[in-house]
């Protein structure tokens, strides 16, 4: 009856990934996905920072999806399966992820002192699943030397339990003695509270499937977990993963998730927070257009009236007395907010100026991700915003990024027409 339900519970999940990836269609690439087979001897023998040579598993604080990027440094024994995301694909063009199911937890019986009760998690895509599921009801070699277990990462239920996983891990073995004390008849529901060690990994693993929903005890544990990583660098790495995926839903500024990215007295914040995160998702889009050969006419223009406006405006503001450069130029925030806003309008949408304002303002006064220390001139003028600043925090309207485009424009004869 078990094999019967694990079976119906793993075409459930297979179900459920293929309506996943109906949801929209992504522009990240999906090539070269075929399975890389793997000895499941390497299991015995794995390490942590270093994995086995021939293992399929690697660090997930060495995953990245984006060059650049920051890490999660979190626990080297929290592993993926490069069947899900291969280490060669960074820095390779942008990846869509594949959608987060399994996880395999396994405990090699005879390891070194350093070793003993050391539980690895693996990530594994549903194919490897179905592989390691079949080992464990059939006796191989490897039956008494490595003890494994297959759990579903959305409810951290476990699809499959060999009898010597549940012999070795003690929770497991407290778990199934309460069941076992119950009256016949009885119904058991566990529902342990979450820890680190019970569900650590598998919340971090939820975590890179950017679910959103997180109960309070849950949120203390993936706290916990990724305690050692900046908040904004959470947020970039979720954001990252966000945008690899076909989801419809990326608002996480009004989901328990969002609690993670800032520090508890600062989260009055989020929403300017979130917009800001929106905006650089948009600007960063734009030097793709850039790299045509020649580039778009209209990115051209579209950089080239932003700094001639603040250039302009900030001299008004100035009296008109002296000149300044836009490199060099700072603007009431709210007008800041408006010339963006005008320019880039497949940006900013759907935000309202009022929207962009208070993205920059929590800008200029608190910073972000990507944007350098503020400047004694910048601390001087409160209200105001430098595009020094804004250009930190969106590169792509940099100055030095205009003159690049246009130095291309001259090489190639002209920009490139956009439909």
């Amino acid at each position: 009856a078990m094999g019967a339900d694990a079976s119906k519970n793993l075409d459930s999940e297979v179900v459920q990934e293929q309506e996943q990836e109906e949801q929209r269609v992504s522009v990240a690439s999906r090539d070269d996905e075929f399975h890389i087979p793997w000895r499941v001897e390497t299991l015995e023998t794995h390490g942590r920072d270093y994995p086995t040579q021939g293992s399929c598993f690697y660090p997930l604080r060495r995953l990245r999806v984006r060059p650049q990027r920051p890490l999660l440094f979190v626990d080297s024994a929290i592993q993926v399966s490069d069947n899900n995301y291969r280490e060669a694909w960074h820095g390779a063009g942008e990846r869509r992820l594949k959608n987060v199911f399994l996880s395999l937890e396994w405990l090699p019986l005879h390891s070194s002192e350093d070793e003993m009760h050391v539980l690895h998690f693996g990530l594994v895509t549903l194919a490897e699943g179905e592989s390691l599921r079949w080992m464990m009801h059939h006796p191989t070699h490897l039956s008494g030397r490595v003890c494994m277990a297959l759990r579903v990462v959305s409810s951290g239920r476990y699809m499959d339990v060999a009898d010597s996983f549940a012999l070795a891990v003690p929770r497991l073995r407290e778990e199934r003695t309460s069941a076992d004390l119950l009256p016949a008849g009885a119904a058991w529901t566990p529902s342990p509270a979450p820890s680190v060690e019970r569900n650590g990994a598998l919340l971090l693993y939820r975590f890179l499937s950017n679910d959103m929903f997180f109960s309070p005890g849950e949120l203390a544990v993936l706290e916990e977990v990724v305690r050692n990583v900046a908040h904004m660098d959470r947020l970039q790495f979720f954001t990252d993963c966000l945008r690899a995926r076909r989801r419809h839903r990326n608002h996480w500024e009004d989901a328990p998730v969002a609690a993670l990215f800032l520090p508890a007295e600062h989260q009055e914040a989020m929403r300017p927070l979130a917009i800001l995160t929106a905006l650089r998702v948009g600007f960063e889009a734009l030097p793709e257009r850039a790299a045509q050969v020649p580039p778009a006419a209209k990115l051209v223009a579209q950089l080239r009236s932003l700094h001639e406006r603040v250039a302009k405006a900030s001299k008004e503001q100035l009296g008109g007395t002296q000149s300044t450069g836009a490199s060099t130029a700072s603007l009431p925030i709210d007008m800041m907010a408006r010339i963006l806003h005008d320019i880039f309008p497949s940006v900013v949408k759907p935000f309202t100026p009022h929207d962009v304002e208070h993205a920059l303002r929590y800008l200029c006064h608190h910073g972000a991700a990507g944007a350098g220390t503020r400047t004694p001139a910048d601390v001087g003028h409160p209200h105001h915003a430098p595009l020094h600043r804004v250009a930190e925090a969106f590169p792509v309207l940099q100055e030095e990024f205009l003159h690049t485009c246009l130095a291309a424009s001259r090489v190639h004869g002209g920009f490139q027409e956009e439909r």
